[in-house]
């Protein structure tokens, strides 16, 4: 018997379909028009009839690569919506302005996009495309599915196959671990257990072994085995591999992160540990030294510690760009000493080199007083004339007291006889500070040297750059040789 579009007619809803239109994301009334084809053409039950449906929306979802909610909550939200629309329906005969006004706001929401996405979507999709997909979806539904990406399902191919590959690598290690663990069982179980009918027969000194055998030592040797074997098969990630202080040993070393992927996975296997049960790529070991060189240079920076009036040490130099190609860079070395510190600010790029930085610094350090000229100078001496014959107060001028200023120290001794000097504290302390100034520029060529050493290791980024520095400087303050005992201290 012949079924007429009446018949099949469900109301507010239409006809069924059988299938979704898979160009575009499903809208609700689409959902309920294939839900009601598989309860009411296939005589599927509502339970079935739901589950059936969930499953085809996903598919669509998944080809449109939108991240969806997981499938026992799609179906709870498919499940009140068929009771919503049998609740609308079952006073569909009565009419009334009540009736109207359910069936009114029902039929608002059908067109919209049945929304199963995952709560945090906009952040799980990768490709901005896609993203743009949904909020079109969701709003005028303009844009539809293409064709499939050839490139990108060759790319997601290759990914599974490689998942399972390293799913096989896996299963296998763990079957001759197993197989490892029962062989040794048995011949646990035959010392235990051993015969005991020739123990007559032998030997006084074999006798003596026999005695001396403890089968708790034994069983305890055999559970330290199995705890290292445990602890083998636990997965290492390159954030636990890669330490702060094998970071910064790879980075004095010069190390790029390519070489320290092959260093790491032989140490690995000479010293006992299963490389496949270590995550050490390539990109994995860029990321955490990365990473160590931030929080190494934050630690120096928290640990630098001002003992007394500081030196600002500078000197420059022509380096290749750290970007690479055939252009040149003036990179200067800005290096801080006192009493007991000297410590490596940054080695910036300048556009005008050495006296770009005079320049700066001379402006930041020096301000002139109003009763002074600028003709006038601090040591009068300009190199041109014999110093057998001068004197002492040759060297002295107007505004040599403004080295007692910048030191902060106290100049009232000045006032008083040479030969008291020695028992005044003033004294003593200004000595102490002028001892410890550093008037030499070896700390900044020093800095100059490290800057060309490195100057093409590991990153291209500035700011990562200026942190390399500053790990290597610390790293060879703490271990200045190779010797065992630095390295050990």
């Amino acid at each position: 018997m012949a079924v007429t579009r009446s018949q099949t007619y469900v109301h507010l809803i239409g006809e069924p379909v059988q299938l979704f239109n898979e160009n575009m994301l499903p809208t609700t009334r689409e959902v309920l028009q294939v839900y009601y084809h598989h309860h009411n053409n296939e005589k599927l039950s509502k339970t079935e009839s739901i589950t059936v449906t969930v499953r085809e929306v996903c598919e669509i979802w998944a080809r449109a690569r939108v991240p969806s909610a997981e499938e026992r909550n799609i179906i709870h939200k498919l499940k009140l919506l068929v009771d919503k629309h049998r609740t609308v329906c079952h006073n569909k005969t009565r009419g009334g302005t009540a009736q109207m006004a359910r069936e009114s706001n029902f039929e608002a929401d059908m067109n919209g996009l049945f929304d199963i996405a995952h709560h945090d979507a906009m952040n799980r999709i990768k490709i901005e495309e896609d993203r743009v997909f949904l909020v079109d979806q969701r709003t005028e539904r303009k844009y539809v599915m293409g064709k499939i990406d050839q490139q990108l399902t060759a790319v997601e191919g290759r990914r599974a196959v490689r998942i399972q590959r390293e799913a096989e690598l896996r299963t296998k290690e763990d079957r001759m671990l197993n197989d490892l663990a029962q062989a040794s069982a048995p011949a646990s179980a035959s010392l235990n257990n051993g015969d005991t009918s020739n123990i007559s027969d032998l030997d006084e000194e074999s006798s003596a072994e026999l005695s001396d055998y403890n089968p708790e030592c034994k069983s305890s040797d055999n559970s330290d085995t199995q705890g290292q074997t445990q602890q083998k098969r636990a997965k290492i990630s390159a954030n636990e591999a890669v330490s702060p202080q094998l970071a910064a040993a790879l980075d004095c070393t010069s190390v790029s992160n390519r070489d320290a992927a092959y260093i790491l996975h032989a140490a690995a296997t000479t010293y006992g540990q299963y490389a496949s049960g270590m995550s050490l790529s390539v990109s994995s070991i860029r990321r955490t030294r990365s990473k160590r060189h931030i929080q190494a240079a934050g630690d120096v920076k928290s640990a630098f510690n001002r003992d007394g009036p500081l030196v600002i040490h500078f000197d420059g130099k022509l380096l290749p760009s750290i970007a690479g190609g055939p252009g040149k860079e003036y990179r200067v070395a800005i290096i801080v000493t006192g009493r007991t510190t000297e410590k490596l600010l940054a080695i910036p790029k300048v556009v005008q080199g050495t006296a770009e930085v005079k320049t700066r610094m001379a402006s930041c350090l020096i301000t002139a007083s109003e009763h002074e000229t600028s003709s006038e100078r601090s040591i009068k001496y300009t190199g041109k004339e014999e110093l057998g014959d001068k004197k002492l107060d040759y060297f002295i001028g107007s505004r040599s007291h403004f080295f007692f200023q910048v030191l902060n120290l106290d100049k009232l001794f000045l006032n008083l006889p040479v030969e008291q000097w020695p028992q005044l504290e003033a004294y003593l302390h200004a000595k102490v500070v002028a001892h410890s100034l550093k008037v030499v520029n070896d700390s900044a060529e020093r800095g100059i040297a490290l800057a060309s050493n490195f100057n093409k290791s590991l990153t291209k980024k500035e700011d990562e750059k200026q942190y390399f520095y500053q790990v290597v400087e610390s790293h060879r303050k703490q271990y200045p040789d190779a010797k065992n005992a630095t390295l050990n201290q």
